[in-house]
């Protein structure tokens, strides 16, 4: 009879824990606005809950620019977005940037045909309306970052300015021949960098990326000068933690890229990614039909974020069909590090979570989702095609990084935890990267079923033996 107990206890307590699935879920699915030619034009998140993107949606073969807010983080709410000053005009946003919750800025280019003016606009009231802060920006704007003064600087495929009040200067940039400017971040108002390189163009579809270099600059973004130059990939995606160590990623000539390096862009190490796991998807047409998808490495690392010496997230996207056609599909790919890039774990979950809508819902998993913003290590954004957005929340939060070191030098980090790196352990043995073994969920409900499935064993064997022969249990 108490055999019985024993184990009814621990069938009761296996079914309590969550599986490793559940355990493991920290995605959700935050909007979609549904259609394979809809996409994410620009987004920033300034926080786990302030976020603003633009989206390009197909309206019956005319692209309408949507506008979206959220001030929670979970629910986004539709934007009116700046007006053409003219009937026949029309404009094409392409960056954004937030100051803070009120004020945002929007880049891009009003076309009222033969005539164009590359503009920046700026909102004071989270979105609710918008002026016009210059229409003289030297080419269309592609990349805007903003410092803690309201001043903005943006790229374009071939400059970078930077715009104070209304004025436009700008920037001195070393010759970057056929290149273009693909990506800029800034450590803080004086330093930042910026990076590009080779690659397919409208009127050069052929040129392979490559050619890749890194810009940097001392003095807030007034002169930039060249840290790296023949790197072998166009530089999409920059995240520095100080003035020696950083990570690029981007397309190179057969494969996304990601390399790190610990002097300033002295010299890069390539890092090694995961490729997509194969998998399997079904869709009814009106049967219902399963695909096989093959592992698949990246095509293009497109976003990368280090939150202290050793802790950061990336992702790509990975072409699987029609790679060469006007129609491409593609797969997402998100993945974690905590040793600086070492090693990478290929993130399972948030594929799970994107489904839905009316059509093939399942078929949502071949997505291109080529935003990622993450403001801080425990929640962040992932947005691409379908309009659509993801947002991460850590079930077991991390300790929170403080100030960036000066030098990663000795695995020295900048989580806040004062003697132990959040392990408990005076030594602090956890290699500097601030999150311990335990810090996963996953693994916690195994351990604790383990440990009530050899108690009840125990139990039941010391009971056993406590029985004299012949007697009834």
């Amino acid at each position: 009879m108490r055999s019985h107990f024993w184990f009814g206890l621990i069938l009761c307590l296996a079914s309590w824990l969550p599986s490793a699935a559940q355990a493991r879920q920290t995605w959700t699915q935050v909007l979609m606005v549904e259609g394979q030619k809809n996409y994410v034009m620009a987004m920033d998140a300034m926080d786990a809950s302030n976020a603003f993107l633009v989206a390009a949606v197909d309206n019956g073969g005319n692209t309408e620019m949507q506008g979206y807010r959220t001030s929670n983080g979970t629910s986004f709410q539709r934007l009116y977005l700046p007006a053409a000053s003219g009937q026949m005009s029309m404009i094409m946003f392409t960056s954004a940037a937030m100051l803070d919750s009120s004020v945002i800025f929007l880049g891009g280019m009003e076309i009222a045909f033969p005539t164009t003016k590359n503009t920046l606009w700026r909102s004071t009231n989270g979105g609710a309306s918008w002026e016009v802060v210059t229409a003289t920006l030297p080419e269309m704007p592609e990349k805007l970052v903003v410092l803690s003064d309201g001043t903005v600087l943006g790229t374009s495929a071939g400059a970078i300015f930077r715009v104070t009040g209304t004025t436009v200067t700008s920037a001195s940039l070393p010759s970057l021949g056929d290149r273009s400017i693909a990506a800029i971040t800034m450590l803080d108002d004086l330093v930042g960098y910026a990076g590009g390189g080779s690659g397919p163009t409208d009127d050069s579809p052929n040129t392979p990326y490559g050619d890749g270099f890194v810009l940097k600059t001392i003095d807030g973004g007034l002169t930039w000068f060249s840290v790296s130059e023949n790197i072998p990939m166009k530089v999409q995606t920059i995240s520095f933690l100080n003035e020696e160590r950083g990570w690029i990623g981007g397309s190179g000539p057969t494969a996304g890229a990601l390399y790190r390096t610990e002097d300033d862009g002295a010299s890069w190490d390539p890092l090694t990614l995961p490729p997509h796991p194969a998998f399997d998807y079904e869709f009814e047409m009106p049967f219902k039909i399963t695909q096989h998808v093959d592992e698949t490495a990246a095509t293009s690392v497109v976003g990368v974020k280090f939150f202290d010496c050793t802790r950061g997230i990336a992702s790509g996207v990975a072409c699987i069909g029609g790679c060469d056609s006007e129609d491409p599909s593609f797969v997402s790919l998100v993945w974690t590090t905590s040793d600086a890039g070492n090693t990478w774990e290929f993130d399972a979950d948030f594929e799970t979570v994107m489904t839905g809508g009316q059509l093939m819902p399942e078929a949502k998993k071949l997505s291109s989702m080529i935003h990622l913003q993450f403001p801080g290590i425990n929640q962040g954004f992932l947005a691409g095609q379908h309009a659509m957005v993801l947002r991460y929340d850590a079930l077991s939060p991390e300790a929170e990084p403080g100030p960036a070191p000066d030098t990663c030098e000795g695995g020295n980090n900048n989580n806040n935890n004062n003697t132990n790196n959040g392990t408990g352990d005076p030594d602090g043995s956890d290699s500097g990267c601030g999150c311990s073994a335990g810090a996963r969920t996953s693994s916690s409900p195994a351990l604790l079923f383990l440990f009530v499935l050899v108690l009840g064993l125990a139990l039941g064997r010391k009971r056993k033996q406590r029985v004299s022969p012949g007697s009834r249990p």
